[in-house]
């Protein structure tokens, strides 16, 4: 799918306005700290090599993201149970914020820009 969106003339801003994604993650941020307290989240190693050794970290919406060594695959420690994560999607502010104003607002140009494309590839191959 990536390469049918490079492709096409679609523009970030098309599906991402600024001002709305700002609001979004805003709204991410004050979810995370709320929805997944720190002393709810659990030590994780790579889900890809189960290695703990990383080759570095970053912090983004208060969240801890480590780089296994061996892959360099990233991945979210310390992370939410299963559950806290269903939850999350139940009760994220930002989710709904998604689904109701950002997702609507740019519903047509994704759906030409880049579901049109994946079909037109699809089916003229």
């Amino acid at each position: 799918m990536e390469r049918d969106v490079i492709r096409s003339d679609l523009k970030k801003q098309e599906i991402q306005p600024q001002l709305l994604l700002d609001k979004y993650l805003a709204l991410l941020e004050k979810d995370i700290k709320i929805l997944f307290p720190k002393r709810s989240l659990q030590y994780a190693t790579c889900p890809v090599t189960d290695e703990q050794e990383v080759r570095g970290s970053f912090r983004k919406l208060g969240m801890q993201y480590q780089i296994s060594q061996s892959l360099g695959n990233i991945y979210l420690s310390l992370q939410p149970d299963m559950n806290d994560l269903k939850l999350f999607y139940l009760w994220s502010s930002a989710r709904k914020f998604w689904l109701s104003e950002l997702w609507p607002q740019t519903q047509r140009i994704r759906e030409k820009k880049i579901m049109m494309c994946i079909l037109q590839r699809e089916i003229l191959g």
